[in-house]
């Protein structure tokens, strides 16, 4: 403790020195990012690995922020300002309080997640569910696998879910790990096959649609090379995993060691009392419609009003939309109600999950000290995502009110081709987190700035490959960052496994691209 203590002190006094004596700026601003980046390995456990990166990306834009000036799109063009607009360590603490006013609901979604299962499990109803179909699935491993893989990739391509879907994952990953396999093939399953779907995009709101907006582009602009990479990048995927379950299910293979910790499943003794299953099953299915339908762009991606018609009739019932909660305005704040099927976000979903979570508890007789006991561990099995993810986008707010990348773009994003543009889109889907911010910020100042509309298409699904690509390995990816919290993999771990499908995804992504500036 002692060690780390001098070492901590040593560094900040080395800094003060360095940035206090006449040497170019930019040394002094390497010698920082790097002495800080040793020092945070040496201080803090492995298992923090993933906090410390995503520290340091927001600590080097901080550092940038001291040498690079900010720079604002003007019509086709970047203005630089003058001087540069050095943030301090009261501004990040001001901006990661931000973060958590504006993007907490990720980790109340993920809390609501949590709590759901933890409730099945006090039921006995739900092992029994989840033993059942390993059962019968184990059998036909593969088959199984593969089918989870197209499933969740098609969905997350089509529809404006994205994280969502993670309410459905630890379902999936019970059944893969009571079928004898690890973590590593339950998290490609599921989460990865979700980031595929986000690089074959089709029809999506929160991808595909919000950068066709963004660029005045028609909704259905790469449709075909879309479809092409959502087809290509799942076989790839598909292969990848069953290679990992051939390892594991091999006799002859020593080099896999199954490690596998079920986040939210807890065995239970059988016990001779028979619950029915029939309330749970329906429940569930009903919640996995429910999810679906209403995250569906019905409306602006498909041409289908019958939803949001029928919201419409619903809200001439007084008694029923004052039950259900109508829009309201209190003062300067409006308060929304119940949103049409097509248009929930993850409020909406929170509460669906909060209401299943108290009819299975009801049905099944579980305690209400249990339930809120099921509140409690959910919360401190997930805090640590959801401080990381509330993290990430600290730097996002960094940079859209110190737009230092604004400047940078202006430095590599002039003329296009698809390296200096890759490049971009992969330091804009780490500065920018979402798609929404990547697409209206980095995306729409690249367009504008190279002004040929032939290339827009292009640029336009450059950006949405690349981007679903650095969700796989980005430290400030929301579902990476889901993925290796829930299913305990470290980063470093996860590399190693996941490299090989990534370079396979790059080469796919950058043969669609030529093929597509050929034609």
């Amino acid at each position: 403790m002692k060690n780390k203590i001098l070492l901590a002190l040593a560094t900040i006094i080395a800094n003060i020195i360095v940035w206090l004596v006449p040497v170019p700026e930019w040394f002094k601003a390497l010698f920082t990012i790097v002495s800080v980046y040793y020092s945070m390995n040496v201080l803090l456990p492995k298992e923090h690995s993933l906090f410390k990166k995503i520290f340091i990306a927001i600590f080097i834009f901080v550092v940038l922020s001291w040498l690079i000036p900010t720079g604002n799109l003007a019509t086709n063009k970047i203005e630089v300002a003058d001087t540069t607009t050095r943030i301090g360590i009261w501004n990040v603490f001001n901006i990661f309080t931000a973060s958590v006013s504006s993007f907490s609901i990720y980790g109340l979604f993920l809390i609501a997640v949590g709590a759901f299962y933890i409730v099945l499990n006090h039921t006995e109803v739900y092992q029994s569910i989840v033993e059942g179909i390993a059962k019968k699935t184990k059998k036909k491993p593969v088959l199984f696998v593969s089918i989870v893989i197209a499933l969740f990739a098609i969905l997350s391509s089509v529809t404006n879910i994205g994280l969502i879907l993670f309410m459905f994952v630890p379902f999936i990953a019970s059944i893969i790990y009571k079928m004898g396999y690890d973590k590593y093939v339950a998290a490609s399953a599921t989460i990865g096959s979700i980031i595929v779907g986000i690089i074959g995009s089709t029809l999506g709101y929160y991808i595909s649609y919000v950068i066709n907006s963004t660029l005045s582009l028609d909704v259905t602009s790469n449709i075909i090379a879309k479809i092409v990479l959502l087809v290509l990048g799942t076989a790839l995927l598909i292969v990848y995993t069953k290679k990992r379950m051939s390892k594991i299910t091999s006799k002859k293979s020593i080099e896999v060691k199954i490690e596998n910790e079920d986040m939210l499943y807890t065995e239970v003794e059988k016990t001779n009392k028979k619950k029915n299953k029939l309330p749970m099953i329906i429940i569930m299915s009903i919640l996995l419609v429910l999810t679906l339908i209403s995250t569906f762009s019905w409306s602006v991606a498909y041409g289908i009003n019958i939803f949001s018609d029928f919201h419409d009739k619903v809200l001439e019932v007084p008694v029923l939309m004052d039950v259900l909660g109508r829009s309201m305005t209190v003062g300067y704040y409006s308060q929304y109600g119940v949103n049409a099927l097509g248009s929930w976000d993850y409020i909406d979903i929170i509460i669906s999950l909060v209401l299943a979570t108290f009819t299975i508890a009801l049905i099944y007789k579980v305690k209400f000290k249990d339930i809120a006991k099921s509140f409690g561990d959910s919360v401190k099995k997930f805090i640590k995502p959801a401080f990381l993810i509330i993290l990430a986008y600290t730097l996002f707010i960094l940079n859209y009110y110190v737009p230092v990348f604004t400047t940078i773009i202006s430095y590599f994003g002039k003329s296009f081709n698809i390296v200096t543009s890759g490049v971009v889109a992969i330091l804009s889907s780490i500065v920018n987190v979402d798609m929404m911010y990547v697409a209206q910020g980095s995306l729409a100042t690249v367009n504008a700035v190279i002004g040929k509309s032939a290339l827009t298409p292009i640029l336009a699904l450059l950006y949405q490959s690349f981007y679903g690509l650095c969700q796989f390995v980005v430290p400030t990816s929301t579902l990476l960052i889901v993925l290796l919290c829930y299913f305990k993999i470290s980063y470093k771990d996860w590399l190693k496994y996941i490299w090989k499908l990534l370079l396979e995804l790059l080469i796919l992504i950058l043969v669609t691209l030529i093929v597509l500036m050929l034609i």
